[in-house]
């Protein structure tokens, strides 16, 4: 097959070009293709029937397009002219030449591919001709165009669908070997042929065609002539099935490839979700697998069965899907899930623009649909960088483990966002594009750049976190140190205080046994009560084997009785945990710190504050109930602080501590009562 293409601006002459080279060289089908200035270089070295394909351009200098078509209609009425233009206000007069189709610019491979589709299609059923001699000059007949063939003596006559008919010196058996034994061409009778298409029916011994003919046949010819029909219609209709199957099949596989890219993915999601995994990693990876085999397998037939040009409609969707699976494996909750699975998206999508440069190397044009030559330089690219990046990826699971506020990582995600879009804006429509200039090089360094500035903002972002993490830590044991430090010197007091009490107790037994010998039970009475008003110091309690958790209850327990807050504390914490005493200290501090303040609101006598924390299964369940006198304030969703203005920081801190532990959380008010309920998974 031939193609011309007609165009002035050479650029773009050699991008269409090189898409028509791509898809016939993917097809497998020799073409020839000539690029020609101007109409007036075309013309020059046209010959009728030559080129089966016209691409012209309409805006031309010494000849414009229009005027082109028109010549070129007067000379061949059988090639495709298809405009490529800038503009679409032609496209009635491209249509009055009878344009095969009408493509604007810049060009878009999968247009480009869709009409060659169709081209190739119409020319593939239009391309089989017979030249015969009629009225002295050589004739060329379309064989799809013929619908009967009757002998005269020494010439036929061949009716065609126009209701012309051409008569020509031969006889039917010449005509039947020019047309090579075509077994769309029937014999019904003597002297008579029969397009098999245009056979509508069969009447007893007449033959009518399409057109209303009726043609006599051999009755004793017509189980024949039949069962001629019948074959050659389920050989056109039909391919043999060994060819469809293996077609088909290897079309499969080279689809399924190409979403292979999803395993790896997937993976590298994992290596930072590898704290926060619910199950043995043997078994996510042996689910990731399974799952991959079958939706691979589905979304391969979608793209072969509709032949799909895109790669990217079919696997967006499934990147949707294999998200909630690994979300589904995972503790880690939404937004940390979705920040790891859009950063590893990021970072494939610059190897797959990598793939695009290395790739323009191999071939000459971008491949429509399936490129394998493609899937295997991204898939190589992204194997060995992601190899590359695991001994990063501790840091990348420390920020995972250690950042649990939601919203830190949904404003994080904006950066990979930006640049997965950006990457994908830019994907070539065209390697002529990327060969243009500086193009290549500007690209190939723009990108790399980007990159580097993606993993940079990373580290600098774990330095960030590292930092303002450890010195939150570190406030929070100093704290606690402090709480200890005093539980320590309330102890030394009350040691003191108690050592002195029993130097004292031998007098005082002294003075109520000589007012007891004399009787004086009054007297007595009031010393007693003098005396247990003089023992004020309360004597700390162990309350749990922690001893960070012991000075902390025992701390808030003495302001408690301080204040004269009714308590009633039933305590039972786990021996052994992974909850650190760190994060226990920061709960039940901002939980003492909050019942006693909110009693202290309330008028003597009328205080209470009821904690309970007990172990049932797995789990830690925390119930904290204190009654209060001051209105609370609410700041959208959640309490104001009664401290300062703005958000309380307490019960945020507690939420946050409970979703690293996978806990639920939960605190309200309710007639005067202020609760806080905690469940953890220790």
């Amino acid at each position: 097959m031939k193609i011309a293409v007609i165009d002035d601006e050479k650029p773009q002459a050699d991008i269409l070009y090189s898409i028509c080279n791509a898809y016939f060289g993917g097809h497998k089908q020799n073409v020839q293709i000539d690029c020609f200035p101007d109409g007036i270089a075309f013309f020059n070295s046209f010959k009728e029937n030559t080129y089966k394909i016209a691409f012209v351009d309409i805006f031309m200098e010494k000849m414009n397009g229009i005027a082109v078509a028109e010549k070129l209609r007067e000379k061949d009425r059988n090639i495709l002219i298809v405009f490529v233009t800038t503009s679409p206000d032609f496209m009635m007069q491209a249509f009055s030449v009878h344009a095969f189709h009408y493509i604007t610019k810049p060009y878009k491979a999968e247009q480009i591919y869709k009409v060659l589709d169709d081209a190739s299609s119409y020319v593939s059923d239009n391309s089989k001709y017979i030249e015969v001699m009629c009225d002295r000059r050589n004739t060329l007949i379309s064989l799809k165009e013929i619908v009967s063939v009757e002998s005269d003596a020494h010439y036929i006559n061949i009716g065609v669908v126009s209701g012309l008919r051409y008569r020509t010196r031969m006889t039917i058996a010449e005509f039947l070997k020019l047309a090579d034994n075509d077994t769309r061409f029937i014999p019904v009778n003597r002297g008579i042929v029969l397009n098999a298409d245009y056979i509508k029916d069969i009447e007893g011994s007449v033959c009518v065609t399409g057109n209303g003919e009726r043609f006599p046949i051999k009755i004793r010819e017509k189980t024949r002539i039949e069962q001629s029909i019948r074959e050659y219609m389920f050989k056109k209709n039909q391919r043999k099935p060994a060819e469809v199957n293996m077609d088909a099949f290897i079309k499969f596989l080279q689809a399924f490839f190409s979403f292979v890219i999803i395993i790896p993915l997937s993976l590298f999601c994992l290596l930072p979700l590898k704290n926060q995994l619910k199950y043995p990693i043997s078994k996510i990876v042996t689910l990731f697998l399974c799952s991959f085999i079958i939706l691979g397998s589905l979304s391969s037939i979608v793209m072969t069965a509709f032949d799909i040009q895109n790669l990217n409609f079919v696997l967006f969707p499934d990147l949707v899907i294999f998200f909630f699976l690994i979300k589904s494996v995972t503790k880690a909750g939404t937004a940390r899930c979705l920040f790891v699975f859009i950063s590893v998206c990021c970072l494939i999508s610059f190897f797959s623009l990598y793939a695009y440069f290395i790739n323009s190397f191999f071939q000459e044009e971008i491949s429509r649909g399936v490129n394998t030559s493609y899937s295997l330089i991204q898939m190589g690219l992204s194997v060995a960088a992601m190899g590359a990046l695991v001994p990063l990826t501790k840091y990348y699971a420390w920020m995972i483990d250690n950042i649990n506020i939601g919203k830190v990582w949904y404003l994080f995600s904006i950066l990979p966002i930006a640049l997965m879009v950006s990457n994908i804006y830019i994907i070539p429509i065209s390697y002529a594009n990327i060969r243009v200039g500086k193009v290549y090089a500007k690209g190939f360094i723009i990108t790399i750049f980007e990159l580097t500035l993606y993993l940079i903002v990373f580290i600098l972002f774990y330095i960030f976190s590292k930092t303002t993490i450890e010195k939150t830590k570190l406030t929070e044991r100093n704290n606690i140190l402090e709480i200890q430090k005093s539980y320590t010197e309330s102890l030394q007091s009350y040691i003191k205080y108690t050592s002195k009490a029993r130097h004292d107790f031998k007098h005082s037994v002294h003075v109520m046994s000589r007012l007891a010998d004399e009787g004086n039970l009054s007297a007595l009475k009031d010393y007693i009560a003098q005396y247990e008003n003089s023992l004020t110091v309360t004597a700390p309690v162990r309350i749990c084997k922690s001893d960070a958790l012991n000075a902390l209850f025992n701390h808030y327990r003495q302001q408690a009785i301080e204040n004269n807050v009714d308590i009633n504390w039933r305590i039972d914490l786990p021996d052994k945990s992974r909850i650190l005493d760190v994060d226990l200290c920061s709960i039940f501090g901002n939980i003492l710190e909050n019942a006693i303040d909110g009693c202290c609101t309330v008028e003597e006598g009328k205080r209470y504050f009821n904690l309970t924390s007990e172990i049932k299964g797995d789990c830690l369940y925390i119930v904290s109930t204190n009654n209060y006198g001051k209105p609370l304030k609410m700041n959208g969703e959640t309490y104001s602080s009664t401290k300062h203005q703005g958000k309380g920081i307490g019960l945020h801190s507690m939420k946050s501590i409970t979703e690293v532990y996978d806990g639920i959380f939960d605190a309200g008010n309710n007639s005067g009562e202020f609760f806080v309920d905690i469940m953890l998974k220790y």
